[in-house]
C-alpha cells in the first residue's frame, strides 16, 4: 500500500529570469535546431554517398568463388609437386654409379656445412650473452699477469714507507727541533691580525707593520731564543734606511728584561676610530650614570643628523602638493574666464587584440552544436528531483536506524537558491552570480538530472562540456575549442557549461598529453570569466579526492547523500506509479526499508526492469510481488551500491535547511 505523500514548500523561480530574455531564448532554439537539422540532412546525404550494402546472396556468390579458387590452386601445387618428384626420379635413373656417389657426397658435406656453421653461431652467441666464457689470448693473459705482480711490487713498498713513517714521532720531532720558525711566524701574524680586526674593526697591513709583529714575537716565551735573535738581525739588515728618516715617536722606557725596546705604530684609521668613539662618549655617555637611558638630547644634533634623510621625502610631498595647486589654479582661472573645460587628458593606444578565432558566431555557434556541446534546453525539471522536506515523519514508519544528511528537498532548494537566483538580481549588479558550483555525491544519486533542472529552470544557453562529448570526436586543438566555448557562452548568455564526470578531465590519474592541454587551457579562460559575463561553471562528481587545480574553479558546493527512507518512499511511488506497476499487493513501506542503502538510479532502474518482466510475461495480468521486484535490486551496478562517501574539498558548503535529527 503506498503512503500519502506530503506537500513540498518549494522555494518560488522568479519570472524575471525566463520573461526577460524570451526573445532571445526563442531565437537561441531556433538557431540550434536549425543547426542540428542542417547536421542531421549532411550526415543523411554523406550515408547515401556510400555504397549500398551487398545482398546475401551476392556475398555468398563471392564466398563459394573464393573456395573454388582455393580448392583448384592446391589440387595444381599437389600435380606440380608429384610431376617433380618423378623427374627427379627419373633422372637418377639415367645417372652412373659415380655421378650417384658424387650427388651423395654433395648433399652430405652440404647438411655437415650448414649444421657446423650453426654450431659456431651458437658459440658465438653463448659468449655473447655471457653463457660461456671468452678465451683470453696468451698475450693478454701474459700483459695481466705482469699487471698483477706490478701492483703487488708498488702495494709492498707502500707498506714500508708507512711502515718507516709510523715510527718517526712527535717526540723525536720535538726533541731534534724539526719546527718551522716560518710557520710559527705566521700563526702569529694571524693571531695579530685577528684581535687587531677584533677591537678596531679594520684589518692592519702587515707587510708595513713589522715593529708590531717584533712585538709579538717577543711575547711568544715558548719559541729559542738565539734563533729569535738571528731573524730580528736579518730583519734589520733587510729594511732600507734614509738619511732624511727621523723616529715619528718619542722613545719609550726600556722594558724589564732582556728584550729589545719597540716602537709600536699606530695607524691613522685607529686614530680616527678613537676620535670618534671619544666624541660619540662625550656627547651621549654621561659619566655619573653610563648605563641608564635619558629623555634629554640635543634637538639641533637630532636636526641636524636626521635633515639628510628626511630630505628627499619632504621633496616628493612638496612637489606633489605644489602639482595639485597648480592644477586647481588652471582650473579656477578657467572657470573665471568662462572657458572651463576639463584638463585635456593623452589618448591611449589601443592595443590591437588578435582574435585567434577569425570566425564569426554563428560559426562558432555551428561547429559547438557539430561536435554535440551546444544543445537544446534540457526538459528536466525540479519535480524530476524526487524528494521532501523531513519536517515530521510518522511514527508508524520510522527509520530504526536513522540516516545522516540533508533531505533531497532542502537540496532541491539550495541548488535554485545557489545557481538560479542570482540571476534575477539587476543585470549591473551581478554580484551574486557564483563562479561554479560543484555536485558531489555517490553514482546515481542524481547530480545530473539536479543540473539539468537548473538549467531548465534558468532557460540558458546548455553548453555539455563533459568528457563524454568530446571522447571519439575529431577536435580543433585544446585553446581554439575552449575559446570557442568561452565565447560562445559569453555571446548567447546567461550560459551554463556543464562538465559531467570532470574527475575524468581533472582527476589525479594520468592522463594523455592532450588531457592536461584541456586543463590548463580551461582554467586559463575560466578564472577570467566576471559576474557581469552571466556564464555558471557547473560540475559533477563522484570521486572523493580532487587536485586544487579542478576545486579552484569552483566557490560553491552542494553534497547529494544516498536518500533516506522518506525520499525512498517517494521514489518507489513515482516510478511504481510510472510504470504502472502501484497495485496494492506491494508494499511500498517494505520497499522503501530493503532499498536502504541504494540510490535513486538503482530504483529507477529496478522498476524498469520489473516493468519489461510483466510485458515478457505470457499472462500480462499477473502482477508482481515484492520479492521479485527486491530481486532485481541485486543487479545494481557496484558503483551505485559503494556506502556513503565523504567529500572534503576546500570550497564553500552552504548550510540546507534544517531537517529532522
Amino acid at each position: 500500500m503506498s503512503q500519502a505523500q506530503t506537500i513540498d514548500l518549494e522555494i518560488p523561480i522568479p519570472r524575471i529570469v525566463k520573461d526577460d530574455e524570451g526573445p532571445a531564448f526563442t531565437t537561441r532554439e531556433d538557431l540550434i535546431f536549425k543547426f542540428k537539422k542542417q547536421f542531421e540532412e549532411a550526415r543523411i546525404a554523406q550515408e547515401m554517398t556510400k555504397a549500398p550494402p551487398m545482398p546475401l546472396e551476392e556475398a555468398a556468390l563471392i564466398v563459394q568463388r573464393a573456395e573454388r579458387a582455393r580448392h583448384a590452386r592446391h589440387e595444381t601445387l599437389m600435380k606440380l609437386g608429384v610431376q617433380k618428384q618423378q623427374d627427379q626420379m627419373s633422372r637418377q635413373a639415367k645417372l652412373s654409379d659415380r655421378e650417384k656417389s658424387a650427388n651423395i657426397i654433395k648433399t652430405f658435406m652440404r647438411k655437415y656445412g650448414t649444421r657446423r656453421k650453426e654450431e659456431e653461431m651458437r658459440e658465438a652467441e653463448q659468449v655473447l650473452i655471457g653463457m660461456k666464457p671468452e678465451v683470453i689470448p696468451p698475450d693478454a693473459a701474459e700483459k695481466v699477469e705482469r699487471t698483477m705482480k706490478r701492483r703487488k711490487e708498488e702495494e709492498r713498498k707502500r707498506r714500508q714507507e708507512l711502515e718507516a713513517a709510523e715510527a718517526v714521532t712527535k717526540t723525536w720531532l720535538d726533541d731534534n727541533r724539526a719546527v718551522d720558525l716560518r710557520r710559527k711566524l705566521d700563526e702569529l701574524c694571524a693571531e695579530f691580525y685577528n684581535e687587531t680586526k677584533l677591537n678596531t674593526g679594520k684589518a692592519p697591513n702587515i707587510k708595513a707593520k713589522i715593529n708590531v709583529t717584533k712585538m709579538l714575537l717577543e711575547k711568544a716565551e715558548w719559541l729559542p731564543e738565539p734563533e729569535l735573535e738571528e731573524y730580528y738581525r736579518k730583519l734589520e739588515e733587510k729594511k732600507p734606511r734614509k738619511k732624511t728618516d727621523e723616529p715619528k715617536q718619542a722613545p719609550k722606557a726600556q722594558p724589564s728584561g732582556n728584550k729589545k725596546k719597540v716602537e709600536i705604530i699606530v695607524p691613522e684609521d685607529v686614530k680616527e676610530l678613537q676620535e670618534s668613539v671619544a666624541t660619540f662618549n662625550s656627547l651621549w655617555v654621561k659619566e655619573d650614570k653610563p648605563n641608564e637611558a635619558s629623555d634629554d638630547f640635543d634637538v639641533e644634533l637630532v636636526r641636524k643628523e636626521m635633515w639628510t634623510s628626511m630630505l628627499p621625502d619632504i621633496a616628493v610631498s612638496i612637489e606633489a602638493k605644489l602639482k595639485r595647486e597648480l592644477k586647481n589654479l588652471k582650473v579656477l582661472e578657467m572657470r573665471r574666464c568662462r572657458k572651463a573645460k576639463a584638463p585635456r587628458q593623452k589618448k591611449k593606444k589601443q592595443k590591437r587584440v588578435r582574435d585567434p578565432l577569425k570566425m564569426s558566431d554563428e560559426e562558432i555557434l555551428a561547429q559547438l552544436v557539430g561536435l554535440g556541446i551546444a544543445c537544446s534546453n534540457p526538459t528536466t525539471t525540479f519535480k524530476d528531483f524526487v524528494g521532501r522536506y523531513d519536517f515530521c515523519t510518522p511514527v508508524e514508519y520510522e527509520d530504526p536506524s536513522p540516516e545522516k544528511g540533508p533531505s533531497y528537498g532542502s537540496i532541491r532548494s539550495q541548488m535554485i537558491i545557489e545557481s538560479v537566483l542570482p540571476f534575477a538580481c539587476q543585470r549591473d549588479t551581478l554580484q551574486g552570480v557564483p563562479k561554479g558550483v560543484l555536485v558531489c555525491g555517490n553514482k546515481g544519486t542524481g547530480k545530473t538530472t539536479l543540473a539539468l533542472a537548473a538549467i531548465n529552470a534558468l532557460g540558458a544557453t546548455f553548453l555539455n562540456f563533459s568528457p563524454q562529448v568530446l571522447v571519439g570526436k575529431e577536435t580543433p586543438s585544446p585553446r581554439i575549442l575552449v575559446l570557442m566555448l568561452i565565447r560562445a557562452a559569453k555571446t548567447l548568455a546567461p550560459s551554463v557549461i556543464l562538465i559531467d564526470d570532470i574527475d575524468r578531465m581533472f582527476g589525479s590519474r594520468k592522463r594523455s598529453d592532450a588531457s592536461k592541454k584541456f586543463k590548463a587551457q580551461l582554467r586559463r579562460n575560466v578564472r577570467k570569466l566576471k559576474p557581469r559575463d552571466r556564464v555558471l561553471l557547473i560540475g559533477t562528481t563522484s570521486f572523493n579526492v580532487l587536485p586544487k587545480a579542478c576545486t579552484s574553479l569552483f566557490s560553491k558546493m552542494i553534497v547529494i547523500p544516498k536518500p533516506n527512507f522518506s525520499t525512498r518512499v517517494m521514489l518507489w511511488n513515482h516510478w511504481l506509479a510510472k510504470k504502472n506497476l502501484n497495485i496494492p499487493s506491494i508494499s511500498v513501506n517494505s520497499l522503501a526499508f530493503t532499498s536502504k542503502g541504494y540510490t535513486a538510479a538503482s530504483i529507477a532502474r529496478c522498476c524498469i526492469k520489473a516493468d519489461s518482466i510483466r510485458a515478457s510475461r505470457t499472462e500480462p495480468n499477473e502482477p508482481l510481488t515484492d520479492l521479485e521486484i527486491v530481486m532485481l535490486l541485486g543487479d545494481a551496478p557496484e558503483d551505485e551500491s559503494k556506502p556513503q562517501q565523504t567529500f572534503s574539498f576546500p570550497i564553500n558548503v552552504p548550510q540546507p535547511y534544517p531537517t529532522k535529527k
